[in-house]
């Protein structure tokens, strides 16, 4: 009698090896037909035997049908997402060739969201001290890189969600061109799929006709429970902005977040409407904002501006934001910006910590650090206030501002 009993896949019949077993609910199956099930498919061990025939049944299915399959759009770098716009309907893959890999075809109609996360993955620097060892800057410091995820949730009887890694490199920094390039891709990936899908509904359904007709049905839909006049959205940094500052000949890697809101009107009520829920419109021109800031941020940074002078500036950055994004809010979801504010611009804790140490140094007293301290602290906020009343009001258009002439139109200063 042998050592092991001898076992036989359930689907095909085939004797299994040793390390080729793969259970099921009722039984067991072979290694070379669960390679065959589709790759977003996750529960094997929960399904039975019939459940497998049966997915094995619909791959083959599938297999003949990417014969006709053609991509209109493709989107992705390592792994990408194939769209047939004549049959509506789309596959995503990371071979080269999706037909040899079998990649599963999904109607846009099965498509029931669609998303994408950036995922901050940090690690610290270390240097060498005299000895030859590795030890941490103080304060710390980072190197980081940004992974940008796609989910894709849909309606199938083999699976409900596909999810997939968008880049091929990862950026370094949110204000590089390569993470801004990913930014965009994953945007209209995220477009492409909701869109079609959206189309397509709308042209079964006429609804884009029944609006057409009846633009004041729509505006009442805007303005019902759902979205007032004005909507209000509230942003913040969800990674501090790096601002280098030169203190006392000495640079120092500081780094400060931001809080604030915004409000936006809807004006083309049917193009607000054509771009997704009010939750999903908020995140878009949130994260818009927030990347705009950080650019006017980083942009201070490099003209030199003292980070005490950043609170009195806020009115300037506001007023970059609104000119940056405005226009393009207004052609792409149908809204305006009304008004924008920063509610604080400060420094991290690790930042704030590092600054007063170095303004400390200023008056060279080691016996009186914790003195010193608090007259860095005083000197820091007196900075910021002594810049804050330097804010004028402009008499020709109204802008605040702290230079000698307007940031609106150029009038100068009294």
């Amino acid at each position: 009698m042998g050592l092991f009993k001898k076992e036989f896949c359930a689907v095909c019949g085939e004797k299994i090896s040793l390390l080729g077993k793969r259970k099921v609910e009722d039984g067991v199956v072979c290694s070379k037909c669960t390679k065959k099930l589709s790759p977003f498919f996750k529960e094997r061990k929960k399904s039975t035997v019939n459940d497998i025939k049966d997915q094995l049944a619909y791959r083959e299915d599938n297999r003949q049908k990417l014969n006709s399959f053609n991509q209109t759009r493709t989107y992705g770098t390592r792994t990408k997402v194939y769209i047939d716009d004549a049959q509506q309907c789309f596959v995503v893959s990371r071979a080269r060739d999706f037909r040899e890999d079998n990649a599963d075809i999904i109607k846009l109609s099965q498509v029931t969201g669609a998303r994408y996360d950036v995922k901050e993955h940090r690690s610290e620097i270390f240097r060498k001290d005299s000895e030859g060892r590795s030890v941490s800057y103080n304060p710390p410091r980072y190197e980081y890189s940004y992974e940008f995820k796609v989910y894709i949730n849909v309606n199938s009887p083999y699976f409900d969600e596909i999810e997939f890694e968008l880049t091929d490199y990862r950026p370094d920094s949110r204000h590089s061109s390569d993470y801004h390039r990913f930014e965009d891709m994953a945007n209209e990936l995220v477009s492409a799929l909701k869109d079609s899908k959206r189309n397509m509904m709308n042209s079964n359904s006429g609804f884009m006709g029944m609006a057409a007709a009846a633009p004041f049905e729509g505006q009442q839909m805007m303005n019902g429970p759902e979205l007032k006049n004005n909507l209000e959205v509230k942003f913040g940094s969800k990674n501090p902005v790096p601002y280098p500052q030169n203190i006392n000949g000495n640079q120092v890697s500081l780094a400060v977040r931001f809080i604030g809101k915004f409000v936006i009107s809807v004006v083309n009520p049917q193009q607000f409407m054509s771009c997704g829920s009010v939750e999903d419109i908020s995140g878009a021109l949130r994260a818009q904002v927030e990347n705009s800031a950080g650019e006017a941020i980083s942009l201070c940074a490099r003209n030199g501006i003292p980070v005490a002078q950043l609170p009195a500036r806020s009115n300037e950055i506001a007023k970059y934001v609104k000119d940056n994004l405005e226009s393009g809010w207004q052609a792409q979801f149908g809204v305006t910006m009304e008004s924008i504010a920063f509610a604080s611009l400060s420094l991290t804790e690790e930042s704030a910590a590092a600054y007063k140490q170095m303004r400390v140094a200023q008056f060279n007293r080691p016996a009186q650090h914790d003195y010193m301290e608090q007259q860095a602290e005083r000197q820091y906020q007196q900075d910021a206030v002594q810049q804050q009343a330097q804010t004028w009001v402009c008499p020709a258009c109204g802008t605040e501002n702290t230079s000698k002439f307007c940031v609106g139109c150029g009038t100068p200063r009294g």
